[in-house]
């Protein structure tokens, strides 16, 4: 959907581009609060980014978890940064992109990433990165771990999208990310 003022809402088309539009922009924004998140170390917030995790571990070890289920668990650790970031606005964006857009839409039809437990384990520990970095004070490791969350599940996402598609994304909306996490970082 766009708004426009005084004039209402349009649906618009959902193309492979403009899921990549959303998680471009939402890997930008989650970065930042994840940088905002590790300058303030909220104490709440880390205690509860830390339970979070604690759940993504126990979810990411079962083999017969539900994607889904893990995504959802894995957008509240993200929501963890966004409300707890300092930044009122920033995570009132956050909070809205993910009501108001494609999210749920277009993981209704197909599970699009988390189908593995060495993805799961993958993703749990990035998410436990961004914690040890805020715990820490690394504001630029916190950013670039977030940004590599949404970058690498983009990517998966149009990669499942595009066997039902037949589009060609616009090489220009894969950003790479930066230097994907390794192994658990707890060791």
């Amino acid at each position: 959907m766009e708004f426009f003022p005084r004039r209402g809402a349009y649906a618009v088309g959902m193309s492979l581009n403009l899921v990549a539009d959303f998680f471009n922009l939402r890997a930008v924004l989650l970065g930042l609060a994840a940088r905002c998140f590790a300058r303030t170390r909220p104490t709440s917030g880390l205690v509860e980014l830390e339970e979070s995790i604690a759940i993504l571990r126990g979810m990411a070890a079962d083999r017969a978890v539900d994607p889904v289920a893990f995504a959802l668990q894995v957008g509240r650790a993200g929501a963890v940064l966004y409300r707890h970031c300092g930044n009122a606005h920033l995570a009132r964006t956050l909070r809205e992109q993910v009501h108001g857009t494609i999210w749920g839409l277009i993981w209704r039809d197909q599970p699009l990433d988390f189908l593995t437990a060495a993805r799961r384990q993958e993703v749990t520990d990035s998410l436990d990165g961004i914690l040890l970095a805020a715990q820490g004070g690394a504001e630029a490791e916190a950013e670039r771990l977030a940004r590599w969350l949404l970058l690498s599940s983009r990517d998966r996402a149009l990669d499942a999208l595009a066997v039902t598609r037949p589009e060609v994304v616009n090489p220009s909306k894969r950003i790479a990310p930066e230097g994907r996490p390794s192994g658990s970082l707890r060791e």
